[in-house]
């Protein structure tokens, strides 16, 4: 009796350390603040039975999701996708934690006393607002994306605009350039990191007349 009785807690401890989170994919890749976001955690496992029940939570900036699958006892890979809806978000960076916990089936089954696997994905979430606002008949940007320094033209010799800043994706200003008068503006990016910003040009007026976004290389 104790032998059998140590077989099923080795056979337990095989099933619940063998599944695995794959990879974390979101839709869409770039999401604003009108769309309606889905992630999608494919998993592994090595034993019969993909069965089970996943939910998540948001906190602030963070987001907690949760999978629990009802294992078999049969020996056969099966891989699984749980699909987590959710909905527009205010725009700022974003931490969506996964943890992967298993059980024996039927379901509803309860999870083990250790999680199986986690993962995370950090996302940004832009304003859809700032997106709209962009005219591009109004200044155009070349090159872009930019290596090193990239040229703002406008189609009037008569510039509006007061105040140049460049903006990184968590809104931090890193470059700033004042008192424009010149219908070509040039912008040195050299020193800048490779990833996404964003050239924010204000009026005379001081209100914010244009958000475009530019990709350093």
């Amino acid at each position: 009796m104790r032998h059998l009785f140590l077989f099923f807690v080795l056979l337990l401890g095989n099933i619940c350390n063998s599944q695995v989170i794959d990879s974390i994919r979101i839709y869409p890749q770039q999401p604003t603040t009108d769309d309606t976001i889905r992630i999608f955690v494919y998993s592994t496992f090595n034993y019969g039975g993909c069965t089970g029940e996943s939910d998540y939570s948001i906190l602030n900036k963070e987001i907690n999701s949760s999978s629990i699958h009802c294992l078999g006892i049969l020996a056969y890979i099966c891989q699984d996708i749980d699909t987590f809806n959710i909905d527009p978000l205010p725009e700022g960076i974003y931490h969506f934690y996964h943890t992967l916990s298993s059980g024996l089936a039927p379901a509803p089954c309860s999870p083990g006393i250790v999680a199986d696997d986690h993962d995370t994905l950090t996302f940004t979430v832009e304003s859809q607002l700032a997106i709209n606002t962009i005219k591009h008949d109004f200044v155009k940007i070349s090159p872009n994306p930019v290596k090193q320094k990239c040229l703002l033209t406008f189609d009037s010799n008569n510039n509006p605009v007061q105040r140049i800043n460049v903006r990184d994706i968590s809104h931090r200003k890193v470059i700033e350039q004042e008192n424009l008068d010149s219908h070509q503006i040039e912008l040195d990016l050299t020193l800048l990191s490779s990833g996404i910003y964003f050239i924010e040009l204000t009026g005379k007026d001081e209100n914010v007349s244009q958000l475009i976004k530019i990709v350093k290389e």
